[in-house]
């Protein structure tokens, strides 16, 4: 996903990567990735295409929210 967008961002459910120690260096290592630990995506939204994202910290039940700028849209991978 790197190659083709400006920012990716992993929402991890758990405290920690389950994967392989060597994965989750590289990916925490890799400039264009940021990842969120304890989230979970509540939801999505948008007129013909994603618009925004709403997410919840598992710890502290604290909503964020996504608003993709103008003219800009987003994709969500499960």
């Amino acid at each position: 996903m790197t190659r083709y967008a400006r920012k990716v961002t992993v929402i991890a459910r758990e405290p920690e990567f389950t994967c392989s120690k060597m994965i989750a260096d590289r990916v925490l290592a890799h400039p264009k990735i940021e990842v969120r630990f304890n989230t979970e995506l509540r939801e999505v939204g948008g007129d013909s295409v994603l618009r925004y994202a709403e997410f919840v910290d598992n710890q502290t039940g604290e909503t964020t929210r996504y608003d993709a700028s103008a003219g800009e849209t987003f994709g969500v991978f499960v």
